[in-house]
């Protein structure tokens, strides 16, 4: 059930900017900066930061029917493994895409059962474990938050609250040729985002988003 937080958001947005009523800057549209914000700290935030938006999806593999569809409201992977049968999980390797034609001609970079990898490319999830017997999979992922209304809350964890405010109402300067006071938001907000990551560090690297060339 929805409490009052997405409320209480827009009315300090709406405080900040100097538009005490609705009429100067409506609902829908600090809404709607509110869900760009959720979408930008998915991307600011580290892995480690960000557990409230992991999911999992277990499907059956069958490797002679690739690609694989994504999950509704993807953004991005954290890990993939391979089953057989009961006892034998695999982790598989995330596979570079521009890295797909090295595989040509090279055995010994051939997937195997016991060295299975997984790619996604063009909005869709590809994995190859060197064999045609069927299995199932299991994905780790970050899920994008879903959109507000006046009536449901952030997904995000209520300590990012402050976060959405501060990037919403920078976007609300922006509207209005403010860029002094927009950019100064924006670097407190980059500037708060850093604080978390370090708070809820890892030790691994980010992951990127789906179909990137970045290494893993």
């Amino acid at each position: 059930m929805a409490t009052a937080r997405t409320l209480s958001i827009i009315g300090r947005v709406r405080a900040r900017v100097n538009s005490l009523s609705s009429q100067a800057v409506a609902d829908d549209v600090i809404l709607d900066l509110l869900d760009e914000a959720q979408r930008d700290l998915c991307i600011q935030l580290n892995d480690a930061a960000l557990g409230a938006m992991m999911n999992t999806e277990t499907a059956a593999l069958t490797l002679d029917a690739l690609p694989y569809a994504l999950p509704t409201r993807f953004l991005r992977e954290r890990a993939l493994t391979y089953h057989v049968g009961i006892a034998t999980e695999v982790q598989a390797v995330r596979w570079q895409v521009h890295r797909l034609y090295d595989l040509v001609g090279n055995p010994n970079l051939y997937p195997t059962q016991s060295k299975p990898f997984y790619y996604i490319w063009d909005n869709a999830l590809y994995i190859n474990a060197g064999t045609k017997t069927a299995g199932d999979y299991k994905l780790y992922y970050f899920r994008t938050p879903a959109d507000l209304t006046t009536s449901t809350d952030p997904e995000l964890p209520v300590e990012y609250d402050g976060l959405l405010e501060t990037f919403a109402v920078m976007r609300c300067w922006e509207a209005r040729a403010e860029v002094d006071e927009a950019e100064t938001l924006f670097r407190e907000y980059l500037g708060r985002c850093e604080v978390i990551n370090s708070r809820h560090s890892s030790g691994l690297p980010f992951e990127g988003i789906a179909g990137d060339r970045r290494a893993s």
